[in-house]
């Protein structure tokens, strides 16, 4: 569920950023996005102590880019 919380928030602000199109986004856009993606997982049942990952865009990315690498 994880993995999938951080393809919805993370991979999704990273695919704008590749294609350049995160410009006109400030850094706080990306953080209450993220913040949206943790309440949600919330919501689905990521508990609190496996949902601590989605503070900010850099603590998600390092996150995902964790899980990749032990995958």
């Amino acid at each position: 569920m994880i993995v999938t919380q951080l393809a919805f928030s993370i991979v999704v602000l990273m695919g704008l950023e590749r294609a350049r199109l995160l410009g006109c986004v400030s850094h706080a856009d990306m953080c209450d996005y993220i913040h949206l993606w943790r309440y949600i997982g919330h919501l689905v049942g990521i508990r609190e102590d496996r949902n601590f990952h989605m503070t900010t865009p850099e603590a998600a990315q390092s996150m995902l880019e964790s899980i990749a690498a032990h995958l």
